[in-house]
């Protein structure tokens, strides 16, 4: 793999974490299921969670065609999907490390607040970016 491929693999990586890191209800799911250690049930959401997020990726990609030579497109998919995947997976087994925290129900209003006012400042901006 050259220099230039493995860059647009990392600028897919950095691109598609900036879009799957902020806080939703998909992540706190994770997070909860983490947090509660149930690992059995952890996995299959985590690879829906990054399967899903795989498919959407290589259908965005594939649409814009026009736009991007054939292989650095699918090496920038490449590293979205890889950051998908690395996120859930961290997500989900790395929650395990705030279970002390999130001991506490004050600790789930706290980070439900902070859901709540992404999705509000988002659908905020949405709105403002039409008008």
């Amino acid at each position: 793999m050259n220099a230039s491929l493995l860059q647009m693999m990392m600028l897919g990586f950095a691109a598609s974490l900036t879009l799957i890191v902020a806080i939703g209800a998909q992540n706190a799911y994770v997070l909860r299921l983490g947090v509660e250690g149930r690992g059995r049930i952890l996995v299959t959401v985590i690879l829906i969670c990054a399967f899903s997020d795989a498919i959407l990726i290589s259908a965005g990609v594939a649409g814009i065609g026009a736009v991007l030579e054939a292989a650095p497109r699918w090496w920038w998919a490449f590293g979205a999907i890889c950051a998908s995947f690395s996120w859930f997976f961290l997500l989900g087994y790395g929650a395990r490390m705030l279970k002390p925290l999130f001991a506490r129900p004050a600790a789930w209003r706290v980070l439900d607040g902070l859901i709540a006012a992404v999705m509000v400042s988002l659908g905020v901006g949405l709105i403002a970016g039409i008008a």
